[in-house]
């Protein structure tokens, strides 16, 4: 049987716990049935902190349970596509729930957490040369986790999260690697959102914007928007209203003139299935249908196609995992169901990117805490509606809360934490 949703202090606290604030509360709740030591901080050879930079009510009500995994990429009679290893050199330190944004030809992987607590490091990593370039410390924000970033003009923009201390932060900053000779950490501009954690948020490519989030004890309703440029600037955003309610651990789309949120927390806290867009030009937000849409849920995944938001996986009201999803076409104001057939094992904190095509779900796992893991992922082709599996043969290790980015061609996994502990490693995937 799933458990509810935690009263929403206590919500907090279990994220405090769950991304490792404390060592031995991490031993204590996340591994005890893995009956092992956290990876230790760090332990990559060749890696160093400095230097250069070179980012429906029509679907199943009753989710299956989730099979454990192993704890590796063995192989099996499965197909779809090729793993190939990630290099270790130089890489950033373990860690989970890092900043993770596609610069258009690098991986920046910043911040997160690791077994002695909130990380300030980090790295690029080009796909092309499977090269890693850490990130320069001075100056850096505070070590922090559930932050919010996005590559602006140029420019990593990191912002909010809560730090080793467990204190929620109402601040960031950017890092220009065109400034100086190996980059340099500027802090953002005062006026922005109030202190948050785990805030959606979309890149529109000239602006981050965030919406909603946990302050520690209340569930947020409001947010802003960063524009970096010649004179950097927060600006407020519209609250969202009563058809659509604060809440947090959702997701928020960019549908290239709008922000689709849908789904996460409300302050009861109560798992919800309605949703909002938000147009910047008009500053209005206006609610979505919730006619067949998905099942009410939270720490799911969103992508945008193009043309729908597909929404998958996740937990529902009663604490269990989800194998379904839905479609929202923004045109229609209109939801439809996910083929179940084939679709990946029911799971959350799992991550999810469109590659131009297909929405690709790798990895996550079960449990509050987690105490299953997955190795697996699944193809979804919205235009016949169709999963089809991807290989094991060559993936990552069992792992959850990983960064995970598509990187023009490929899919890029690195870090994220398994059944022993923190993870410094990765692999990248191609199609057939």
């Amino acid at each position: 049987m799933g458990q509810g949703p935690l009263p929403v202090a206590a919500q907090y606290d279990r994220a405090l716990t769950r991304l490792a604030l404390v060592p031995l509360l991490l031993a204590c709740t996340l591994l005890t049935e893995a009956g092992s030591v956290p990876a230790r901080d760090g332990a990559i050879p060749g890696a160093r902190d400095g230097g250069a930079p070179s980012r429906t009510d029509a679907q199943r009500d009753a989710p299956r349970d989730a099979p454990a995994q192993p704890d590796g990429g063995s192989g099996g009679a499965d197909s779809g596509g090729v793993w190939r290893p990630i290099s270790a050199d130089r890489a950033p330190a373990a860690r989970m729930s890092a900043v993770t944004v596609w610069t258009g030809a690098q991986v920046c992987v910043w911040g997160g957490g690791g077994p002695l607590g909130q990380l300030q490091t980090g790295a690029f990593y080009d796909p092309r040369r499977d090269v890693w370039q850490p990130l320069p410390t001075a100056g850096a924000p505070t070590g922090r986790n559930l932050a919010a970033g996005a590559w602006l003009e140029g420019q990593l923009a990191v912002w909010g999260g809560f730090d080793s201390l467990g204190n929620v932060v109402p601040d960031g900053a950017r890092f220009n690697p065109l400034s100086g000779p190996s980059g340099d950490w500027l802090p953002l501009p005062g006026g922005g959102p109030s202190r948050r954690l785990s805030p959606a948020s979309v890149d529109t490519g000239s602006a981050l914007i965030l919406s909603g989030g946990l302050d520690g004890n209340t569930v947020l309703a409001d947010g802003a928007a960063l524009r970096l440029g010649a004179a950097p600037a927060w600006s407020p955003i519209a609250r969202l209203d009563s058809t659509s309610e604060a809440r947090f651990e959702h997701t928020a789309v960019w549908t290239g003139s709008e922000m689709i949120v849908w789904g996460g927390q409300n302050q009861t806290p109560t798992a919800t299935r309605t949703g909002a867009v938000y147009d910047p030009r008009t500053s209005l937000w206006r609610p979505i249908s919730v006619q067949n849409a998905p099942l009410a849920r939270t720490v799911h995944t969103a992508v945008w196609t193009g043309s729908e938001m597909i929404v998958w996986g996740g937990q529902n009201v009663g604490g269990d995992a989800l194998d379904s999803g839905g479609a929202y076409s923004l045109a229609g104001n209109s939801w439809r169901a996910l083929r179940d057939e084939g679709s990946p094992e029911p799971r959350t904190y799992t991550r999810a990117v469109w590659t131009g095509s297909e929405m690709i779900v790798w990895g996550g796992g079960v449990g509050r805490p987690l105490t299953t893991f997955f190795d697996t992922g699944g193809r979804y082709r919205p235009d016949v509606d169709r999963w089809t599996p991807m290989t094991r043969v060559g993936a990552p290790s069992a792992r959850a809360e990983a960064s995970v980015i598509w990187a023009g061609s490929e899919l890029v996994v690195w870090g994220g934490l398994g059944p022993h502990g923190f993870l410094a490693d990765g692999a990248r995937w191609r199609p057939d």
